[in-house]
């Protein structure tokens, strides 16, 4: 079959497909998305139609197939900045208050997750975003709350799960969070701005990693997740992600973004990808900010890791499966998906695919 390129080029990266791989890839989608899940709905529709009178700037990629969307909106896309170590500042201030109303949510889900083998970090203290807004210079100022883990189990993890009870709010019954969410923030099929929202939103780390084989073709690194984890269960995702953790503290903090996030960084990357170290990399670049519609706008932000060893040698190095992760490092390229067919995509692989392989 004649092939077709997706001359949708960042800098020197480019995909080569076919027409029947692309059609794989849609499908691939399309099935994770068709997948029941007890917590979160994974469907784009439910999304584009929980949010459908928001201006959403989706986070998409034009093909000669046609439009293949992730469910994210692009916030801040610093794949512009002509600084690429301009990651702009944070400032945490206060504790989140949980919404009493969720509360007894927030029990029900965590001792079920607890029982499922999900929960097994604990209840780390994490911070929330509540608001971000552009400096002058127009680089991104976070503004964040002191929350933990449990209060993103109580909502953006379980979002769709059936209350046990329905929330009224000014006479509207709400029979999920996704619901009182929105209609707690007075409005109908919007995504609430971050300072309305009253879901949990911790921030969400997701790190793809590109490297090249010893033929010297550029592949990104994709990974199997554990059927154990809360997010994802058995999906191919990227190969090193985290919920952000922080050091606890009642005193107002302010810093650099880089080093919020570096805080958490060395430490998740011994234990998700075990056999490699910092050294094995060049520094993260940060392409962009979003904020995850399928978790109900939940902050979420995508770096890229550029591997110093060859893609054979890392797949030699990693250990296979333990943790949140089952099988060993596979690489993502446009014409081996047969190999995939019974497997699903995580929205996190689709979306740092898509920064990957478009232009801004």
């Amino acid at each position: 079959m004649a092939k077709l390129t997706v001359s949708l080029a960042l800098q020197s990266w480019s995909l080569e497909a076919t027409a029947e791989d692309i059609k794989f890839l849609i499908e691939a989608i399309l099935k994770w998305a068709r997948e029941d899940s007890t917590y979160i709905d994974y469907r784009i529709s439910t999304a584009e139609a929980s949010y459908a009178k928001s201006d959403i700037r989706w986070l998409e990629l034009s093909t000669s197939r046609g439009i293949l969307k992730s469910p994210y909106e692009l916030v801040v896309d610093y794949r512009n900045f002509s600084d690429k170590n301009a990651w702009g500042s944070f400032l945490i201030s206060g504790n989140f208050n949980f919404p009493l109303e969720l509360a007894p949510h927030r029990e029900e889900v965590k001792n079920r997750m607890e029982k499922e083998g999900k929960l097994g970090k604990g209840n780390n203290p994490a911070p929330r975003i509540s608001r971000m807004e552009l400096s002058p210079d127009g680089t991104p100022i976070y503004t964040m709350e002191q929350a933990f883990y449990y209060d993103q189990v109580g909502t953006n993890l379980s979002i769709d799960y059936q209350l046990s009870k329905p929330i009224f709010v000014n006479g509207i019954k709400c029979e999920n969070v996704r619901q009182w969410d929105i209609t707690q923030a007075s409005g109908v099929n919007t995504l609430p701005p971050l300072d309305i929202s009253r879901l949990a939103n911790t921030i969400g780390i997701a790190v793809g990693i590109t490297a090249e084989t010893e033929k010297g073709k550029s592949v990104i690194l994709k990974r199997k997740r554990a059927n154990t984890v809360a997010v994802y269960p058995g999906m191919m995702g990227v190969p090193f992600s985290f919920a952000l953790a922080i050091e606890h503290s009642e005193k107002a903090r302010t810093g650099k973004l880089e080093e919020l996030i570096n805080f958490d960084y060395g430490h998740e990357l011994g234990q998700e990808l075990l056999g490699l170290e910092q050294a094995d990399f060049h520094p993260i670049t940060l392409l962009a900010f979003c904020r995850d519609l399928i978790r109900g706008g939940k902050p979420q932000f995508f770096f890229e890791m550029k591997a110093k060893l060859s893609f054979e040698e890392i797949q030699r190095r990693v250990q296979s499966g333990g943790g949140e992760f089952k099988g060993k490092i596979e690489k993502l390229q446009m014409n081996s998906y047969s190999e995939d067919s019974n497997l699903g995509y995580s929205p996190e692989l689709v979306a740092f695919a898509i920064l990957k392989s478009s232009n801004s």
